[in-house]
Order: C-alpha cells, then sequence, then structure tokens
C-alpha cells in the first residue's frame, strides 16, 4: 500500500525541529494533511542498566554530558522524579504508551531485543 504524495508544506521550522504537513493520499482511507516531524540535527538517546538489569529512567528533560553516575539530583532542574525499573515494567510501559515520545522508544524497545540478541554468543 503506497501513499501518494501531492505537495508538502511547512508549518514550523527552527534548527532544532520542523513540522509539516503532507497532501498524501492513502488507499482506503483517503486524502489527509498528514503530519511530520523532522529534527535537522542528529538525536540521541541512552540506556543506562544497573547490574540487576533494571532500568534508570529520568522524568524531565536534562543535558547529559556523559554517563557516569555522580549521584542522585539535587534539585528539581534536573529531574521531577528519577526511578530505576526493572525490563518487565520497562515493557509493560512501552506497550501501554506510558513511555510515548519517539527517541526513549526507540531506545528502549531496542535494547531488550535486537541489541541482547546480537550479543548472544
Amino acid at each position: 500500500m503506497e501513499w501518494k504524495v501531492f505537495g508538502r508544506r511547512q508549518v514550523y521550522g527552527s534548527p532544532w525541529v520542523e513540522v509539516w504537513l503532507d497532501d498524501v493520499d492513502i488507499p482506503g482511507t483517503g486524502r489527509i494533511d498528514h503530519h511530520v516531524v523532522r529534527y535537522p540535527r542528529a538525536s540521541t538517546t541512552a540506556v543506562v542498566t544497573d547490574e540487576a538489569g533494571d532500568f534508570l529512567l529520568l522524568y524531565r528533560h536534562r543535558f547529559i554530558t556523559g554517563c557516569t553516575r555522580i549521584g542522585e539530583p539535587e534539585d528539581v532542574s534536573e529531574a521531577t522524579r528519577v526511578e530505576w525499573i526493572p525490563e518487565a515494567e520497562v515493557v509493560r510501559r512501552l506497550t501501554n504508551g506510558e513511555i510515548a515520545d519517539g527517541p526513549s522508544h526507540t531506545a528502549l524497545s531496542y535494547y531488550p531485543g535486537p541489541h541482547r540478541l546480537a550479543r548472544r554468543p
């Protein structure tokens, strides 16, 4: 099923994010404005696990300059909540939509799946 594209217009643009509306015809659905979010610069996400295999989740954006753990956040500007959660809970949150942003979803989905399978002897 291939979409036919009739055009594209930019709704918003900055050096960090662009929002576009693509005029497309989806077979079986019809012609719609399809919203596209594009990141002109590379985006990265890190997956951090501990010895027990739990995942570190930070709630609220903070600038991370390295992967060395230096302790709990000291103020609210670093994170509103920090928690270590088991892999089963990560999977539950991914599948029920609690973790919805693209970079986090991609990284957390990749780590238990293809990453782990590639490391098997």
